[in-house]
């Protein structure tokens, strides 16, 4: 759950500050992007999660930008991780990542393939700001990764049965299936 108040972020200017960090947990999310390219790029979609850390993010922004703008003579302009499409590109250090699978086992970022899903937990490290290009943006650190493997779709998830009512639903490794309605078949 995200905490809905507004942060003092005049936290984030001091250093080594660790009772005002900013740490929270995504929910699922899908990797668009290959790991080893230092880069860890999502989407938020049009869901209630990704709307409420979409949000949480733009307010630590828009305070940081107040705290900015009342501190600094000159005009910065915010540097967003957030593109205009709604994409969080994040700097990864992809040799020391901890990446682990739907198992918690540890795994090498070269088994990650993009549009996995993915839960992280991510820090935020602070502010750069740069006088020359009169720019200032938020460092976010990713701390862990868990990845959620693409169905496997040369499984068979589909369960026979005649005896199911039509409006019954049963939940197969976290996917529900449903009885058509049209042939009876099963679907997921």
């Amino acid at each position: 759950n995200y905490i809905e108040k507004k942060y003092n972020l005049k936290c984030l200017i001091k250093k080594n500050d660790v009772n005002n960090m900013i740490i929270l947990q995504t929910p699922k999310m899908k990797i668009e992007s290959n790991l080893s390219s230092g880069y860890l790029v999502f989407s938020f979609f049009n869901n209630k999660k990704h709307n409420k850390l979409l949000e949480f993010i733009k307010n630590i922004e828009d305070e940081t930008s107040k705290v900015i703008k009342d501190n600094f003579k000159k005009k910065l302009i915010l540097h967003s991780n957030i593109t205009n499409d709604k994409k969080f590109i994040v700097n990864i250090n992809n040799t020391t990542l901890p990446i682990f699978n739907n198992k918690n086992n540890s795994i090498d970022f070269n088994s990650v393939d993009i549009n996995s899903d993915f839960i992280c937990i991510m820090k935020l490290q602070g502010i750069w700001i740069d006088l020359n290009k009169k720019k200032f943006g938020l460092n976010w650190h990713i701390c862990q990764i868990k990845v959620y493997p693409e169905l496997d779709y040369n499984i068979c998830y589909i369960e026979d049965s005649d005896d199911e009512n039509i409006d019954e639903r049963k939940i197969v490794n976290e996917f529900v299936v449903q009885k058509c309605l049209f042939c009876n078949s099963e679907c997921t």
